[in-house]
This record gives structure tokens, sequence and C-alpha cells, in this order.
């Protein structure tokens, strides 16, 4: 029988020779590392290794309503089904109308027994007797998770199994939490593991190659990198983040929106806390972190003594973590806070707002943490409060579009502006514009009007009015307007003249149109008044503009690049994300001299940038043009990554031409990268002799690097399963086969599932043996385990 590779080697070896010294196995970790997951692998290789598996599970519940051997009612329900054991079933029937009902208390009369220590040691040998007789023809595996909840009978009788083993084959395999475990469970485990009985491991951390497997095909190379490092390589997180596309902000969990799936997952930890630990810690889930006592306490509205008694329960619960000076507190992960105010009702949480902004407005916080409250505000008319929540969308357009789209709409909706209505309209426009509602944001924009003298934010409004058109389609409108705002404007100050400006060189650009020499001329004699950022646009907007004049060999376009990447390389991201326009435009005329590796670097940062503040209309600018670059670098499969990247994004915009767009790309470079690997891109190693001619030749020397484990999946995968069927045709976990598909996408130089199939369907010789479909007895288990 073949060993699963992904178990590490001290489990797979307590399968193969059983040694009598250790019958514990302990999984550690804290939550979402996989120890669910490594507990349905170990069961899995089990029973496919002859071994009788029963499985115990301790209930999500608070203390107080946990049924006594709760974590063994499964190995217990497992054991007594009649005719499953080697006990006979005269004395299966003595087992469960004697000691089985009186250890849990059931039978009449013993309820009062349950606490005598000599009634407990007797059931307790009952109950080793028991494991013993269902070891006694084949190994029996006792796997037992989620035992930090456990309740303190079942501590009891599993503290007795360890330190009075059964004869036999037997192991027991258990996973807790560390930091969530009784005194009394690590002492009685690290006791085991000091006597040479038990068996300590840890889950693996994620590679970067099991990462790649988990991801889905729409994440850009940077994001995936972020992601990786966001979640610590925790398989669970990076799932979770993976779901929204983004890791979670400490700051504003409002951003985030698990899939019920995660949501349901996240909040089995929040099963067993009180009523008054959920009410503080989805009052916690509305403040920024690290939140202090005095806040979370009025918010909650709770006095101080059950403030400290929810904070005792949510620490031992590792849901808080409580900073060195005792006064602040946070989450412990991102997700569970996200999670505590997904769940929370629209009703209370309006409430808990509100107390936040009143306190906070005391405490003259900023503008930008009073705003995420006061979005919430119902009451009728409030100048003030309009006035905040549109200064602080002004600035926060540019840290989060949908975070200032919703602040700005909530200003117009309370208040009026303060007198300056074309200000107000165009940071809602702005914002709107950024965050993909395009439609929406026209419609704002166009109440502010056309004129660029009749207000002073007339050339800003008018700006993001050709921005949005464009990105609609409607380039040849916008260029229109723009020319005519050029001709018109007068009286402009420099800033605002290179601005008008640089607009409309962007959109001639944008056309394929020739930039007039006398614009570029009047641009550059501005620049010196231009912040840094700005200069940047204006160098590589005339860059740009010089190549297509001169073909790509214009020495003056050359400089301008230069001088655009010179004055580029200081700058933050802060200090650039106003004028990623000039961003984009160098990376494309990096592209044009054949810079590849510079405009490549340009683009992943706009990417980046633009995929963290949520501009939607902007990440697929850059994701298209990073997915042509990289396809004219030789990099195939990169380009139909970001491709696919693009697409999504595209999607989450309101415009049919940006969509349509975005397709076009994916499919040109997809077919193309389709004709790449049939030409032999697909990595063969030297010295493989190969089995034939063409196509199917090439794709089954390719095929030879990939185990017979990898090479099952990737027929599997040709056929149109899914992974979860996969697993269950080899009886393996989901995991194994995400980890084996991550290796063989690597070693097959593929970036999806449709390129594993193609090459299989291209070999002449995939003809291997595939176990019979079977669901293992511990399909259950696996399902259950955490993501």
């Amino acid at each position: 029988m073949p060993v699963i590779s992904d178990l590490p080697t001290d489990m797979t070896e307590l399968l193969l020779e059983p040694r009598p010294s250790i019958h514990v196995l302990e999984v550690t970790g804290d939550r979402w590392t996989g120890k669910s997951t490594l507990l349905a692998q170990l069961a899995d290789d089990a029973e496919a290794r002859g071994w009788r598996v029963v499985v115990g599970r301790a209930a999500v519940q608070p203390s107080s309503a946990r049924a006594p051997f709760g974590l063994f009612l499964g190995v217990m329900d497992d054991l007594l089904t009649r005719g499953s054991t080697g006990v006979g079933d005269e004395g299966q029937e003595g087992w469960d109308e004697g000691a089985f009902g009186g250890l849990l208390g059931l039978g009449e009369g013993t309820a009062e027994l349950r606490d005598d220590p000599v009634f407990r040691y007797q059931n307790f040998r009952v109950v080793r007797g028991l494991l013993e007789e269902a070891s006694a023809s084949r190994g029996l595996l006792i796997v037992l998770d989620d035992v930090h909840w456990a309740d303190e009978s079942s501590l009891g009788l599993l503290e007795h199994l360890v330190r009075h083993p059964p004869r036999g084959t037997v192991l027991i395999a258990l996973a807790h939490r560390p930091r969530q475990s009784s005194l009394q469970l690590h002492a009685v485990l690290n006791e085991a593991v000091r006597d040479g009985q038990s068996r300590r491991v840890v889950p693996p951390r994620l590679s970067a190659e099991e990462a790649a497997a988990l991801l889905p095909e729409d994440i850009s190379r940077v994001q995936s990198s972020l992601l990786l490092e966001e979640s610590d390589h925790n398989p669970g997180l990076l799932k979770a983040f993976a779901s929204m596309r983004l890791p979670l902000h400490p700051q504003w969990p409002s951003r985030a929106n698990l899939p019920v799936e995660a949501l349901a997952e996240v909040l089995r930890d929040f099963h067993a806390l009180s009523l008054l630990g959920w009410r503080v810690a989805r009052a916690a889930a509305i403040l920024d972190e690290p939140f202090s006592l005095n806040v979370l306490q009025a918010v909650s509205q709770v006095d101080d003594e059950e403030l400290h008694a929810a904070i005792d329960e949510l620490a031992g619960q590792d849901i808080f973590e409580v900073e060195a000076d005792a006064r602040h507190l946070r989450f412990s992960s991102s997700l569970l806070r996200a999670a505590a105010h997904q769940s929370t009702g629209p009703g209370w949480l309006l409430g808990a707002h509100a107390r936040a902004a009143r306190l906070l407005a005391r405490q003259r916080t900023d503008e930008v943490r009073l705003a995420e409250h006061l979005q919430f505000q119902i009451a009728g008319k409030d100048s003030r409060t309009s006035r905040l929540l549109l200064d602080a969308a002004a600035g926060h357009r540019w840290t989060d579009a949908m975070d200032a789209s919703a602040w700005a709409q909530a200003a117009l909706t309370i208040g009026d502006s303060g007198g300056d209505e074309a200000w107000a309209t165009t940071v809602l426009g702005s914002a709107l514009a950024l965050s993909g509602r395009l439609g929406r944001s026209l419609e704002t924009l166009q109440r502010v009007g056309g004129s660029t003298e009749s207000h002073a934010h007339g050339v800003e409004a008018l700006l993001w009015t050709a921005w949005a058109r464009r990105m609609l389609g409607e380039g040849e409108t916008a260029d229109r307007e723009l020319a005519e705002a050029v001709r018109a404007a007068s009286g402009l100050g420099p800033v605002e003249r290179a601005e008008l400006l640089a607009g409309w060189v962007s959109c001639m650009l944008h056309l394929g149109r020739p930039v007039p020499a006398e614009t570029m001329a009047e641009l550059l004699g501005l620049v010196e008044a231009l912040s840094a950022g700005e200069r940047v646009r204006v160098h590589a907007l005339c860059a740009m503009a010089g190549l297509r004049e001169s073909g790509g060999t214009g020495a003056r376009a050359r400089a301008q690049t230069d001088a655009a990447a010179q004055l580029l390389d200081p700058l933050r991201d802060d200090d650039l994300v106003e004028h990623m326009d000039g961003l984009f435009w160098l990376a494309r005329a990096e592209a044009e001299l054949k810079r590849t590796e510079a405009a490549i670097g340009h683009l992943e940062r706009g990417l980046s940038m633009a995929e963290g503040r949520r501009f939607h209309t902007v990440v697929p600018l850059f994701a298209g043009t990073l997915a042509r670059v990289e396809s004219g670098a030789g990099d195939p499969h990169s380009a139909v990554r970001h491709a696919s990247v693009a697409v999504t994004a595209a999607g989450r915009t309101d415009s049919l031409y940006l969509q349509e767009r975005c397709e076009g790309i994916h499919e040109e470079l997809a077919s193309g990268h389709g004709r790449a690997a049939d030409i032999g891109r697909l990595a063969v190693p030297a010295g493989v002799v190969g089995r034939g001619g063409g196509e199917a030749g090439a794709a089954a020397e390719a095929l030879d690097v990939l185990s017979k484990r990898e090479l099952q999946i990737a027929v599997l995968v040709s056929n149109g399963r899914t992974n979860s069927q996969i697993a269950r045709a080899l009886v393996v976990s989901q995991k194994t086969v995400e980890t084996h598909l991550g290796r063989i996408f690597k070693k097959l130089a593929v970036a999806s599932r449709a390129e594993v199939a193609a090459c299989v369907g291209r070999s002449q010789d995939h003809r291997v043996l595939l176990p019979r479909t079977s669901v293992g007895a511990r399909s259950l288990l696996s399902s259950q385990a955490s993501f």
C-alpha cells in the first residue's frame, strides 16, 4: 500500500509499524492551520491499510451546556453498532444496557454516581476493555477532534486512556488548540510526551507551491504573494482571503463579505460564548484596533463587572488578545472580527455605530475613523455630520474607493454640502468612478456641468467625466469635450491648466491619436509648477506621445521616459496614487522601448495599488496591459493569469466596454497560450525517450515527469472530475488532491486545470489503473474539517 506523501513521516510510521510504546498522536496548532485535515488524511490512510477507525468530536457549546463524555459519543456510537466490532451480540447487549448507560449517568439512579471516583474508574476500565476487544483482529485508530472544547468528564476518560493505554494495536490521534486547552489536558499530554508514550505533530506551513493550488486562477501574482504573507501560510486563512480576493484590513470589518461556508465555519468559535460574550464581541467588531476598554464598554452598554467577565470569556476562547498594558484589546484574527461584524443584525449595528460616533466625537478623533460610524447616521438633516463625511470621503477615496463612495452618498443623504454642491458631487462622482459604478458616476458628475470656470471644481469634474466616458467606451465624446475645454478655458492657474492638458493627452493616447506638438510643448512648460507625482505623469504622457510619433525610435521620447522613471523611484504609493495614469503610461512607454522588466515591475505596482484600494475600474487596465507585456516577453502562463484577473475585475464594473475588451484579451492570449504549449513549451526533462511523434508524443513525454498518484489525478482532471470527486475516487482527502494539483501545475508548467486536461488528451499513453470509487468511513470528518 503506497504511503500518503502529504502526511508527516512520523505520523505515517505509526501506521506502517505500530509501536507499543507510542499510543497517542497529538496534533497541535492554532485555528485553521489544518489540524482537522491532517486527522482526516490519517484516518483515510489508516482505513486503507485495514485499520478500524472511529471518530469523536467535542461539542462547541458553553461549558455549562456540554453533555458529559460528549467527546466520546461518536466513538461509542461507532463501536456499539451491532455487528460492527469484535464484541459478540450478547456482550454488546450487556454493554448497551449496563456500563455505557451507567457511565453517562443515563440509567435510573446513576446520575449521582458520576462523581464517585470508584464508579468512574470501574467504568473507565470497561471502556478500555471494549477498545481492546475492538482492536483484537486489526488496528484501531481513535480520532478525537476539537479536544480543547471537551467537557470535564471526557477529559477524565481521555486522561485514563493515556495513562492506562488499552492493550493491542490502539492509537489515539487527537487535535487541539494549545491556547484554548485546559491545564488538565496540557498536563496529561505533556506527561505522555515526556514518558515517550506520545508523539506531538504540528501541521506543516503551506509552501508557495501548495498555496498556488489553493488560490483561484484570477488572483494576480502580487496579490497571491500578499495573501500568503497576510495569512502567515495558514491554509484556512488563505482560502478565506482568496474567497474575498483580498486580505482583511484590521480597521475596516465592513469591507469583508465572507462566503456563507467560510462564515459558518468561523462562527463555530462563537457558539461557546454566553449572550454577554456575544454582545461584547459584536461591539468590538465595529471599533478600530486596538480598542480601549472605555469605548468597548460604552458601545456594548455593559457595566464594569459584565465587561470584565466578558473579556475573560473572550480571551479564554482565544477570540480576544489582551495587550501588555491590559488596557487595549484586539481580535486574535481578522477573520473572527469580520464574522462577528457580518453576523450582527442591522438594527443593533445602527445603535452601536451611533454610540461609537458620539464617544469618538467627544474624544476629537480623526475624521476618517469617525466617518466609519457616521455613515450609518439615520437622523434628519445634519449639515455638520454631512460636511465631516464629505471631508473624509474626499481624502479616503484614494485609500478605499468603495468606502469613500458610501460616505459621500451618506453625506448627501443626511445633509447639505455646506454651500459647495459642486465639490460634494465631484467627490461622490470620482469615488463612484474608481469603484466601478461608472454609469452612476457619469450621471452624478453631469450635474456639475461642463464649464471649467463656473466653479473651483470644474476642471476636476470635467476630467472625471472624461475618464468615466473612456471606461464606458465613449472615448470620442470625452476627446471632443476635453478639446473644447482646452480651447475655451482661460484664467486657469498652471496646475489646473496642466491637469486639463494631461487629461486630454491621455484621452488621445487612449484613442490612438497623434498628440499635437504644441500641446506637448505647453504641457512640458508647466511641469515645474507640479508635484513630483504629477511630473511623473507629464513626462510619461510626453514619452508615450513621442514614441507614437517617432515609431519607437525617438531620442526625446527615451529621455522623457528616463525622466519619469527617475522621478518615480523615490515616491511612495501614497504620493503616486492620485497620478496612477502616469504610472500606466510610463509602463506602456517602457514596453515600447523593450524595457520589459521595468514595464512589468511598474504594472505590477499599479495593479497592487488598485487591488488594495478597491479601484475596480483601474484594475482591468493594469492587469490587461500586464498580460499583454508578459505574453510578448514569452511568459504565457503569467499572461493568461493576469488576463483572468482583468476579466474578473471588469466584471465588478458596469462597463460592457471594459468587460468585452478584457474578455477579448483573455481569449486571444489563452488561444495563443494553447498553441505555445502544442509546439513544446511543456517542460520535458532531458534524456526522456519519446513514445511517438507529434503532439501526442510531446504530451506523453511531459506526463513522464509526474508520479503515479499525480498522473492519476491529472487523468481524473481531464475527465472533468472536481477535487472532491477525485478525493473520493482515490480515497484521500481533498487537501491532498489540492497539494498534488499544485505540483502537477509546476511540473507541467501550466496554470489551469484546462491545460492539464489538454496535455492528458494529447497523450497516446495515459491509461492508468485507478482505484475503485469509494467513500471512506471518514468522509464525515473530512467534510467538517476547517475550510
